[in-house]
């Protein structure tokens, strides 16, 4: 029995010891000033949107210098909402780390497709169906789409494809989610990929595709069985454009159900 209570006695007195360590250490840590802060930018591209130094001067220009600060000063949660107000990131991760390191992730959002509308101005949609400011910074190879697009970025900007097809009111009056859908599926395929540079919207609210190569303008209609008119698109390329000269036609036409109606330069 006096063993037992031995034993026990020890094993208290170890955690006891631990807790207490534990304790100091983390005094200790909340009590070292920052000497370094660490920014680490996640993007699937090779267009930075966001950069390093963005960051920093976000930071210092909101007077937080991060740096010299004692690590228990430093509010992160600040950090985040204030970083989560740049148009072009999707997530951030701030935290402090050992020998007074702090470390910011940062996901940028990815362009999915840019739009031009009627008015001249220009913004994106993410890859999340989100509207997205538009920026000098750099230019991601996506799909553009211009013509009779009445859509604007400052009346849209809150608005995600999700919500335009779950509301029957914004799914009548805007295009936003068909360009989506079809930059998407444009993007999901190498051949339409490179063979899709732009896309104009004509006064029918009808898509007209204007391809990488020929001097053809492609008559696809609305969105309606997409991937149906882009199959016989594909088929109409490999089997038929490969016969004849790619210059020969001025205009292809998927719009009507199983067929391909081809108009040829005089």
């Amino acid at each position: 029995m006096l063993k037992k209570v031995l034993h026990l006695s020890l094993w208290i007195c170890i955690i006891g010891a631990f807790v207490v360590s534990l304790g100091f250490a983390t005094n200790q840590q909340s009590k070292m000033p920052c000497n370094n802060f660490e920014i680490n930018i996640d993007n699937n591209t090779d267009c930075y949107f966001v950069e390093q130094e963005d960051i920093k001067n976000m930071l210092m220009e909101n007077g937080d210098s991060i740096i010299n600060q004692p690590m228990a000063n430093i509010d992160i949660n600040k950090i985040e909402k204030l970083l989560y107000t740049n148009p072009w990131i999707k997530t951030v991760d701030a935290y402090t780390g050992i020998n007074g390191t702090m470390r910011i992730e940062v996901q940028q959002r990815e362009a999915l497709v840019r739009i031009i509308n009627e008015g001249g101005e220009s913004y994106y949609i993410d890859r999340d169906g989100k509207p997205m400011l538009w920026s000098g910074q750099c230019t991601p190879v996506v799909p553009i789409f211009t013509g009779n697009i009445h859509e604007k970025y400052n009346i849209w900007y809150r608005t995600t494809v999700d919500e335009i097809l779950k509301t029957d009111t914004l799914y009548a009056v805007t295009l936003l989610d068909d360009i989506f859908a079809m930059a998407k599926f444009i993007s999901s395929n190498k051949m339409w990929t490179a063979q899709v540079a732009q896309v104009y919207v004509n006064e029918n609210k009808e898509f007209e595709i204007i391809p990488v190569v020929g001097n053809h303008r492609i008559l696809f209609g609305d969105a309606t069985d997409m991937e149906e008119k882009f199959a016989k698109l594909e088929v109409f390329y490999r089997e038929g454009l490969n016969k004849t000269d790619w210059n020969a036609y001025d205009t292809v036409n998927v719009k009507y159900k199983n067929q391909v109606v081809c108009s040829k330069i005089n």
